[in-house]
């Protein structure tokens, strides 16, 4: 219900890690929020056509009677501070669960609300490693447009109109959103790494890729973290050699539990890691000294 997974093969080779030619300057977590909109006809009919027609069992009556936050209502939240007196060329946001209010695009929302944002688009279908894809997405249209201001968003919502077929590390327990913004710097301080095409299911395959990424994070980087934030598609037990602090991201926050973490001031090398084992894909993020954000979760 969540993820459209690619066509792949165990063991598929894929680029190594590498640094962008963007720094994290910003990054704003949003939590909570008070749920006070019902969707509107169009996205009640688009739910009910679309879980009926798939044979998804859903509950007609939330429909009707429980409020929720759209995606476009916490992305918007989430950039206020960060969009509010600065451009952004490019803003790309993220989520795994299909908005409750199925008949808004959070991007429209986005640039009707913050004018200096000059564009947008989406990803979905990725599970929870697509707010890294969307990352990846950010700097290659920022490199290939000439950007030098670009943010992702990822996005998290509880209200589920409909039973839930996915596996526990992928269900949403709130709503959440997380902004980093990025800007064009001559002195990389973040880098991506990231394998598909593992075999699915948490078991060693999924394990040693994410011992591979991490190892290519750290080498790219030329560093070892201090910190390693890792997301609910991981054991931690999956690391006992690793000689960072191993930290669990929160429960129940699939697309934002580990970016979270990202809010606050990096003083030391800090890697998140990601794992979707349904999809067969691990990613990774390491942040040098030098990003900011807010206070830490």
């Amino acid at each position: 219900m969540y993820a459209i997974a690619p066509g792949s093969v165990a063991g598929t080779a894929v680029p190594a890690g590498s640094l962008l030619g963007f720094g994290i300057t910003g990054v704003h977590h949003l939590r909570g929020g008070v749920r006070s909109e019902l969707p509107e006809a169009a996205s009640r009919d688009f739910q009910a056509a679309m879980l009926e027609e798939t044979g998804v069992p859903f509950r007609r009556e939330e429909l009707l009677t429980r409020p929720g936050n759209s995606y476009g209502r916490l992305a918007v939240s989430a950039l206020e501070p960060l969009a509010r007196d600065h451009d952004l060329d490019l803003v790309v946001v993220a989520y795994a669960v299909p908005d409750y209010f199925a008949a808004r695009l959070p991007t429209t929302e986005i640039i009707q609300a913050h004018p200096r944002v000059r564009a947008a688009f989406g990803v979905a279908d990725m599970g929870v490693v697509a707010p890294f894809q969307a990352l990846e997405l950010a700097e290659l249209f920022a490199t290939r447009h000439g950007y030098e201001r670009v943010a992702v968003v990822a996005l998290d919502q509880v209200t589920l109109p409909y039973a839930v077929r996915a596996e526990p590390y992928q269900v949403p327990r709130t709503d959440a959103a997380v902004a980093v913004v990025l800007e064009r710097t001559a002195d990389p301080r973040t880098g991506l790494a990231q394998r598909h095409g593992v075999a699915r299911g948490f078991g060693a395959a999924q394990r040693s890729a994410v011992s591979e990424v991490l190892d290519r994070l750290c080498s790219t980087a030329g560093v070892q973290p201090v910190r390693v934030v890792v997301g609910a598609g991981i054991d931690p037990a999956w690391m006992p050699d690793v000689a960072a602090q191993v930290v669990r991201a929160q429960h129940g926050a699939p697309c934002t539990g580990v970016w979270a973490y990202l809010a606050a001031t990096v003083e030391e090398p800090v890697v998140v890691l990601e794992a979707d084992p349904a999809l067969g894909a691990v990613h990774g993020l390491i942040a040098l000294p030098g990003a900011c954000g807010e206070p830490a979760p």
